[in-house]
C-alpha cells in the first residue's frame, strides 16, 4: 500500500512533464491527468491496487538505433557517445525473484555499465527509467545506487518552493535530479517496448534538442529498462563528450 501511495505522487509529477499523450493526442493513448497527486491517486482502478494514472499509456511508435562514432562524425547533428552498457538476467519468472523490493538484474546491469564507463551515480546528470508502473523508477533509484535501500520514497517526495510559491519536486520539472523528462511511459507513451524512447530522450537532451524540456549543461545521461517481469534489465550510459 505504501508503494502505491508514493507511486501515485510520482505519476502526477511525470504527467506535469508529459501533459498529453503520444503525438500530443492524449485521448487515443489513455487518460490524461493534470490535477496533481490526488487526481492520479484517485484515478479509476484498471488492475488490482493500481489506478489508470499509475500505469503506462498504450500507444504505437518506434525509434532508431545507433552507428559507430566514426560514422556519426559525418552526420549533420552532433554525436552522442555510449560510454558503458550492461545487461543481466536474474530469473525466469517474477515468482522467482530473490527479493521483491529489489531487481537483481537492474542492480547487476547498472554495476556493469558504471564499471565500463568508469563513472558512478554521482557523475550522472540526467536519468531515464522505464516506468510501465509508477513504482519502477523508485526501485531503480535504489538498485542503481542513486539512493540507499528504502530511501527512494523520501527522495522523490522531496520538494522545494519556486517562484510564486510553486512546488517543485526534486525529480520533476525544475528539480535538482532530472528524471524521465519526456513524461515517461506514464505520460508520454508506451508502445510495449518503451525503452527505445528512454534512449531517445537521453539523446535529445544531450544534443540540446529537447525543446521546452531541455535541461542546461548536461554532459551525461543514463537510460535503464527492465524486461520480462524484472527477469532481465539493461543500462546504458551516454555522453556528448
Amino acid at each position: 500500500m505504501r508503494v502505491g501511495a508514493r507511486g501515485g505522487g510520482r505519476g502526477s509529477d511525470r504527467r506535469r512533464r508529459g501533459g498529453r499523450g503520444c503525438d500530443g493526442g492524449g485521448a487515443q493513448c489513455g487518460v490524461v491527468l493534470a490535477g496533481g497527486v490526488w487526481t492520479v491517486a484517485g484515478s479509476g482502478r484498471c488492475v488490482w491496487q493500481a489506478g489508470r494514472g499509475w500505469v503506462g499509456l498504450a500507444c504505437s511508435g518506434g525509434g532508431r538505433g545507433r552507428v559507430s562514432a566514426e560514422r556519426a562524425r559525418d552526420f549533420p547533428k552532433p554525436p552522442v557517445y555510449g560510454l558503458g552498457a550492461g545487461e543481466s538476467v536474474a530469473h525466469a519468472n517474477v515468482s522467482q525473484m530473490r527479493d521483491f523490493t529489489t531487481s537483481d538484474s537492474s542492480r547487476l546491469s547498472g554495476q556493469e555499465a558504471f564499471r565500463i564507463a568508469g563513472l558512478g551515480p554521482q557523475d550522472i546528470d540526467h536519468v531515464m527509467f522505464y516506468d510501465a508502473f509508477s513504482f519502477t523508477p523508485m526501485l531503480f533509484l535504489e538498485d542503481l545506487g542513486f539512493v540507499g535501500k528504502g530511501e527512494s520514497g523520501p527522495f522523490v517526495s522531496e520538494t522545494t518552493t519556486g517562484p510564486a510559491g510553486k512546488v517543485i519536486y526534486k525529480t520533476g520539472p525544475g528539480g535538482a535530479f532530472p528524471m524521465n523528462t519526456n513524461g515517461g511511459g506514464l505520460s508520454y507513451c508506451h508502445t510495449g517496448m518503451y525503452g527505445m524512447f528512454a534512449l531517445l530522450e537521453s539523446v535529445f537532451q544531450l544534443r540540446g534538442e529537447a525543446g521546452a524540456r531541455q535541461l542546461p549543461g548536461l554532459k551525461t545521461s543514463l537510460a535503464h529498462g527492465p524486461g520480462g517481469n524484472f527477469a532481465a534489465a539493461g543500462t546504458v550510459i551516454m555522453s556528448n563528450e
